[in-house]
């Protein structure tokens, strides 16, 4: 195994993995400097320099024009130069795959530019390429996926696969302890990260297209926020009458950007309020339409009818109580599904399975609203506890890119070999 890993998490966890695996040669691409923290086990190539004098063709020019990714989604279309950076790392990485006898590729999220890219030319150059991604049950779990994360996901959607086998909860699956030291540490290695970005930026050493702009100040106020919501008990004010929960995503999330008809959050709830509105009164007037913003974006000022409620109540507190649950895609439908609660979905989604939630798109929205508050759809049991059997202990890993231990390493090694 020639191993190459290409941006990791915001942790060491693909350190410890390349450790385990005993690769003969392992090769970490740099496109922020401040991932060299938490990459000490591979061969460092700073893709800035490397690329700086190819020339790309035409062709690659166009290939990577129609490659989505979070640089080329519903919200923007790559500029000249993006696209020539982008076609340049795809010669590049064709060419070092070859040159190097590359076998397996690491990544973290699929919808970066790059990883988009890498798994076109994984494809190509017939090699095996993994995508990580925080759990679909968090805190507990990970994923680890040569398809891709979420929508990409390689999750079957078919509910006879969960039927013909019946899965069954894994009695060893222990959740790892959370300890205040390491949030300490790794909240330590991250003010380390975003200092050597901004060296990165100085040095020219940082890829020009970048997936994400960094600053300090923005990072050290959304931690003191947390410390502070952290200290605070929870509120959970009871809302008076029935009501359809609408959790909403972190606008540049892929799940809305890529994987949804929207272009961000402020359209979602745009069209949201608009199919309300369109329901008969009487409608109306029995249930209310609560939104709660994202936790990362309780500062964001979106505009909302003055029908709407904004609730700052607990999420499960307010999936529990809700008649209906409407969303793109999120974490919050394991939630949902658990509760066994009335979910529709407006976007792909590997939840997007008969019989365990409603997958419409937002001109249809409206009708299905009302066929399902006349008629909720209840989930199959035993296809419902095979599912979320199957999610939890057969394609998650146990632990998360944060808090893990040796069994995570070992599992997530399996997956890869």
């Amino acid at each position: 195994m020639n191993l190459l890993i290409l941006e990791p998490p915001y942790s060491r966890i693909f350190d410890e993995l390349t450790a385990k695996l005993v690769p003969k040669k392992a090769y970490a691409h740099i496109f922020n400097l401040g991932y060299i923290l938490y990459l000490k086990n591979c061969k460092f190539h700073f893709v800035q320099k490397e690329i700086q004098f190819i020339k790309p063709s035409s062709e690659s020019l166009e290939k990577v024009r129609h490659i989505k990714s979070l640089a080329n989604s519903n919200v923007k279309v790559p500029e000249l130069n993006e696209l020539d950076v982008m076609a340049r790392y795809y010669e590049y990485l064709s060419a070092f795959i070859k040159e190097y006898e590359i076998t397996h590729i690491l990544c973290h999220n699929d919808l970066r530019w790059q990883h988009a890219l890498a798994k076109v030319v994984a494809k190509e150059s017939n090699i095996k390429i993994f995508f990580s991604e925080e759990g679909l049950f968090r805190p507990d779990t990970m994923t680890l996926d040569s398809a891709g994360v979420n929508a990409n996901s390689s999750v079957p959607r078919q509910r006879d696969f969960y039927l013909s086998t019946v899965y069954q909860p894994d009695e060893n699956f222990k959740p790892i302890e959370h300890t205040y030291g390491r949030r300490i540490l790794r909240i330590g290695f991250f003010g380390i990260f975003l200092m050597l970005n901004k060296i990165g930026d100085i040095t020219h050493l940082n890829i020009k297209s970048k997936n994400k702009v960094y600053k300090f100040r923005g990072y050290l106020k959304l931690f003191l926020k947390k410390l502070v919501n952290k200290s605070a008990p929870p509120k959970n004010v009871p809302i008076d009458s029935p009501y359809i929960f609408v959790p909403l995503q972190v606008s540049h999330d892929t799940q809305t950007v890529v994987h949804s008809p929207f272009r961000d959050t402020q359209e979602f709830i745009h069209s949201l309020e608009e199919s309300y509105q369109s329901l008969q009164e009487e409608l109306k007037k029995k249930y209310k339409l609560v939104f709660k913003k994202h936790p990362m974006e309780e500062h964001v000022q979106y505009k909302f009818s003055n029908d709407s409620i904004i609730s700052t109540n607990e999420t499960s507190f307010l999936v529990q109580s809700a008649a209906m649950v409407i969303l793109v895609n999120s974490t919050v439908i394991v939630d949902a599904l658990k509760a066994r609660k009335n979910i529709i979905t407006l976007g792909n989604s590997l939840f997007n399975i008969d019989g365990l939630v409603t997958a419409t798109n937002p001109n249809s929205l409206s009708e299905q609203i009302v066929i399902r508050l006349h008629d909720p759809l209840v989930p199959n049991e035993e296809l419902l506890n095979s599912f979320l059997n199957y999610l939890k202990y057969n394609y998650q890993i146990n632990g998360n890119i944060f808090y893990y231990n040796e069994q995570t390493i070992k599992s997530l090694a399996s997956k890869v070999l």
